[in-house]
C-alpha cells in the first residue's frame, strides 16, 4: 500500500544507470492533462525527492567502524531491549522491542538491530562529538549530502546535519547510525552502495553513454 515507489539499477563499476523508474507515472502522450492536474509528477523522484533511508545506512556505520578499527565483522556486541542514552533522557529500541543477546557485527547487520548499531556508532570515538564526526566523515566519503552529478535535471543534495556545526547528542548519533535524522536521494544510495561493491570507487552516475 505504498503511495509511491522508485527503483534505480546501476552498474557499480561504471556508474551507468541501466534502468530507473518510478510510480505513480504519467502518460507522456497526455502531457497536458498531467500538467494541469499535477505538474509535480514531472519531477524525477530518484534524484529530486529525499527520504529518511533507515536501516540501509547501517552498512555505512559498519564501514565507519571497520575503517576506524573500532570493530570488525566478528566483533561481538550485546543486543538489548532498550538502550538508555543522554543520562536517561533518551532511549533506543529495536523494531521488535526485543533483544537477541550477543551478536557479531555481521549478525547485527543481518538482523538489523538498532541497539547494536547505536553502540557501534557511539564507539567510533572517545566522545560523542568525535564519534559523530567520524560517522559524518564516512557519509561524506560515500557522497551522502552532496549531488552525485548525474546528468538529470533537478537533483537534490539531500539533508544532513554536520556535527561540527551543530553538536549531536547521543540520541542524534544513535539515530544516525540506523538512518534516521538524515535524508538522501535514491541515486545517492545507489552510488554509495556501488562504492561498497566495486572496491571503494565513488562513481558518477550517468544516463547517457
Amino acid at each position: 500500500r505504498a503511495e509511491s515507489a522508485s527503483v534505480v539499477v546501476m552498474d557499480p563499476y561504471t556508474g551507468a544507470v541501466l534502468s530507473s523508474a518510478s510510480w505513480p507515472a504519467y502518460d507522456a502522450n497526455d502531457f497536458g492533462a498531467t500538467a494541469a492536474r499535477d505538474p509535480s509528477r514531472f519531477m524525477d523522484p530518484a534524484v529530486s525527492s529525499v527520504y529518511e533511508p533507515g536501516s540501509v545506512m547501517k552498512a555505512l556505520t559498519s564501514v565507519a567502524a571497520i575503517e576506524t578499527g573500532t570493530a570488525t565483522p566478528s566483533t561481538v556486541f550485546q543486543d538489548e531491549k532498550v538502550l538508555v542514552l543522554d543520562h536517561g533522557v533518551t532511549k533506543v529500541r529495536n523494531a521488535n522491542l526485543q533483544s537477541k543477546g550477543a551478536l557479531t557485527l555481521t549478525q547485527a547487520l543481518a538482523f538489523s538491530r538498532n541497539v547494536v548499531f547505536s553502540k557501534v556508532a557511539l564507539g567510533l570515538g572517545a566522545t560523542t562529538q568525535s564519534a559523530a564526526e567520524r560517522l559524518y566523515q564516512t557519509w561524506e566519503r560515500f557522497g551522502i549530502g552532496a549531488r552525485t552529478g548525474v546528468d538529470l535535471a533537478g537533483e537534490n543534495q539531500g539533508l544532513t546535519n554536520d556535527p561540527t556545526r551543530t553538536r549531536w547528542r547521543q540520541i542524534d548519533l544513535a539515530n544516525a547510525s540506523f538512518g534516521q535524522g538524515v535524508a538522501t536521494t535514491l541515486m545517492q544510495l545507489a552510488v554509495a552502495y556501488s562504492a561498497m561493491v566495486n572496491g571503494g570507487v565513488l562513481v558518477r552516475p550517468r544516463i547517457v553513454s
